[in-house]
């Protein structure tokens, strides 16, 4: 029994860590559009 609930806590840890890294890669990704537009306004401008 002890090893199946280890593999139970494991796979529900590792689902959060997978979680946790899409909600940072998402964020990155809302980051980089927001500052795309203005990096393309300053090389038009330049």
């Amino acid at each position: 029994m002890d090893f199946d609930n280890s593999i139970t806590k494991f796979s529900q840890e590792l689902q959060e860590d997978l979680k946790n890294i899409e909600t940072i890669s998402v964020k990155a990704h809302v980051e980089k559009l927001k500052q795309t537009p203005e990096e393309d306004n300053q090389k038009i401008n330049q």
